[in-house]
């Protein structure tokens, strides 16, 4: 019986490695088919109907486009013609159809007439910088007497990136086409993209990690959160030190401008150096738990996050919508004046600055530590804030929950299969995001148990200061109305904090409602 027990691990455990090395096999299958299959590198714009436009003689046709990948080869154009005899057709690429002199690329086709109705293709040397790039391309026909040439169209409005042409007229229609590219040049592309993801990433742990990281670590040396607890509730911490950082400075007078964004992670780095100082790993016994399995798939999930979050906005120069234009103005603003201002001058007549500006404040920071222009810096800041909303549920979930797994889930959910927030890249509506994800990350902060009363006014004033969700202020009021009163100078600071906050909170409630209304 013993002995049967003790089988019992042997077999459970080769079962787990059963069905492990079946799924491995299934996903190394799937990949070796995907090389198998037929190249996906084409853009198509089909016809609706045929090959039925007949164009006439002694007219050129075209299109204008934009390539969606790098490494443009070829295109091919839907076409059939009628008669007999040998036809050249010639397709001329252009940067525009207002460039009438410079050829990219020329291509031509000797065809026996005649020929069927198919796609026939025009190739060239690939151009490795065509991705998100806009061209013109044009067909020359030399038939012989007799002869017509036929092409496929379509509707205007079924393509949003161009129009067909004319003799170099822009006409209500689209020509049908297949554009095709270099499999080596997307792959450049791509690592290219990856090698400024990477940038970006740096940046972003620089910025948003390590100075939350490292005022928990300070602060709070012995609580009882695990290490990816700490990295994803120091990213609401971080987010919130900028706002605040930069209006008490204003108070003073100081305006430190790029030192806004260096500041705050130099100092968390140096303060996790002194922390870290002397620290050694321990060894432990090489044993894979459940638990422990758990941390590992969260950050694989973020990673397909972030790669996710941040390929959709490849081919955009700018962030979407009318309400990234303001927080872009704002961001600006903020970095020509060094700091917060009240005069919005040259863009505006305005001569006061109520609008919360969380958001708006670490894309400044951004700016300043990459030099990206604002409006790229506002995308990819806000990107990451959407990408940040989603890993600010972890922490919230382990402690509701109390599972890591059902956290990962809870990330994957929202990251990965929900719509939302994914889709506030369409409306621009980074600041939304980022209120609740500093709120989450400064409000579960509190939910650690720690002596410093003075944790709790970091709390109260990124509340008050960036509009978040009021019950975190509210709540972190009652939590400084509850601590002990000490003698001295404690009660005085004590009851003017009280007192000034609580008006400060009322008023930023206040204002949030109206706003909303």
């Amino acid at each position: 019986m013993s002995g049967f027990a003790q089988s019992i691990p042997q077999v459970v455990g080769k079962g787990r490695r059963t069905r492990l090395s079946a799924l491995l096999s299934l996903v190394c299958l799937m990949l070796v088919g995907a090389g198998c299959a037929p190249s996906p590198f084409t853009d198509a714009l089909l016809p609706a109907a045929g090959a039925n436009f007949a164009l006439p003689v002694g007219i050129t046709i075209g299109q204008t486009f934009v390539a969606h990948h790098a490494g443009l080869q070829g295109l091919s154009i839907f076409l059939r013609t009628a008669g007999t005899g040998e036809a050249l057709l010639t397709l001329h690429l252009r940067a525009s159809a207002l460039d009438d002199t410079q050829d990219l690329a020329v291509a031509r086709l000797k065809i026996t007439l005649p020929v069927p109705e198919a796609w026939y293709d025009f190739v060239f040397a690939p151009i490795p910088s065509s991705h998100d790039q806009s061209y013109y391309f044009f067909l020359e026909a030399s038939l012989p007497p007799g002869a017509a040439l036929f092409v496929g169209t379509t509707a205007g409005e079924s393509f949003l990136d161009g129009a067909l042409y004319l003799n170099g007229d822009a006409q209500d229609a689209q020509l049908a086409f297949k554009a095709d590219f270099d499999s080596t040049s997307i792959a450049a592309d791509l690592w290219a993209w990856l090698a400024q993801t990477g940038v970006v990433l740096v940046a972003a742990a620089f910025l948003f990690v390590l100075p939350g990281l490292a005022l928990q670590i300070y602060c709070l040396p012995a609580a009882n959160t695990s290490l990816t607890e700490r990295v994803t509730l120091a990213i609401g911490i971080s987010l919130g030190i900028y706002p605040v950082l930069m209006l008490w400075t204003n108070l003073v007078g100081l305006y430190l401008g790029p030192l806004y964004a260096w500041l705050p992670g130099c100092l968390g780095a140096l303060l996790l150096a002194v922390h870290l100082r002397g620290w050694r790993p321990v060894r432990r016994l090489p044993v894979i738990r459940t638990r422990q399995l758990a941390d590992p798939a969260f950050w694989v999930v973020c990673l397909l996050v972030v790669l996710v979050r941040l390929f959709v906005i490849r081919g955009l120069q700018v962030p979407l919508w009318g309400d990234s234009y303001q927080h872009t103005m704002i961001a600006q603003l903020l970095v020509d004046h060094g700091g917060l201002f009240d005069s919005w001058q040259p863009y505006s007549d305005l001569q006061t600055f109520t609008y919360h500006f969380g958001f708006h404040t670490a894309v400044a920071a951004f700016h300043w530590l990459s030099g990206w222009p604002l409006s790229e810096a506002t995308l990819w800041t806000g990107q990451l804030v959407n990408v940040f909303a989603v890993i600010a549920l972890y922490p919230l979930a382990v402690r509701v929950s109390g599972n890591r797994w059902a956290a990962v889930v809870a990330v994957l959910i929202a990251g990965l299969l929900s719509p939302m927030p994914m889709v506030y890249l369409n409306w621009g509506r980074y600041t939304q995001l980022a209120g609740p994800t500093r709120a989450r990350g400064v409000n579960d902060w509190g939910v650690i148990p720690h002596p410093l009363p003075y944790l709790d006014l970091f709390r109260i004033v990124c509340g008050c200061v960036c509009h978040l969700e009021y019950t975190a202020t509210r709540d972190a009021l009652r939590r400084l109305e509850s601590q002990p009163r000490h003698a001295g100078w404690g009660n005085h600071l004590r009851a003017m904090v009280r007192s000034r906050l609580s008006r400060i909170h009322t008023q930023a409630v206040c204002s949030a409602n109206q706003h909303a209304r």
